[in-house]
């Protein structure tokens, strides 16, 4: 008779989230794609929810953003747990 080994395993969530670059200037029309940093780097659940304070000068969809109109608009990336961080975007 073997004895029963438990094992429960936790989550591994989300500690801190970067972005290069961290700040932003584009021309109406222009796009910049960002690279993302998150720690640790084995964290279970690193899904990215994004955001632009002003749609209506530059959105963001999946690391990417698109000038759209002269303005300031800051990005930012939240994780599921909370951990965000932000870009300030400038478009000329």
């Amino acid at each position: 008779v073997y004895p029963l080994i438990v094992v429960t395993l936790r989550p591994l969530y989300v500690e801190g989230i970067t972005i290069s670059p961290n700040s932003i200037v584009l021309k109406r029309g222009e796009s910049q794609s960002l690279t993302v940093y998150i720690t640790p780097s084995d964290a279970n659940d690193k899904t990215i929810i994004w955001s632009s304070s002003n749609n209506s000068v530059a959105i963001v969809n999946n690391r990417t953003i698109y000038a759209k109109a002269k303005g300031v608009a800051t990005i930012t990336a939240r994780t599921v747990n909370g951990k965000k961080y932000s870009v300030k975007v400038e478009v000329k």
